[in-house]
């Protein structure tokens, strides 16, 4: 009986020794331009209709740099000295 009470005892010791150690995993750094930004617009040919569309903080940037230099090509400001 008291043999049995000391493997009993012993017996969660000896399970956690037999377990392999998980090390932590390792923390996952995301930098500010590689999260998802989502934005809702409005679907074109209706002002009811929305769409979501999800990006990088880098791709909004340039999706904003393309619209604005096709904007200022159409508009004749692009590379103009006129005005401000």
């Amino acid at each position: 009986m008291l043999i049995m009470a000391g493997i009993l005892f012993l017996l969660p010791a000896l399970l956690q020794a037999s377990t392999p150690v998980q090390p932590a995993p390792a923390a996952v750094v995301i930098a500010a331009s590689d999260k998802l930004v989502c934005k809702r617009r409005v679907r074109t040919g209706t002002l009811a209709g929305y769409e979501k569309a999800c990006h990088t903080r880098a791709q909004w940037d340039e999706i904003a740099r393309t619209s604005r230099e096709q904007w200022q090509d159409l508009q004749g400001t692009r590379g103009s000295t006129h005005g401000s």
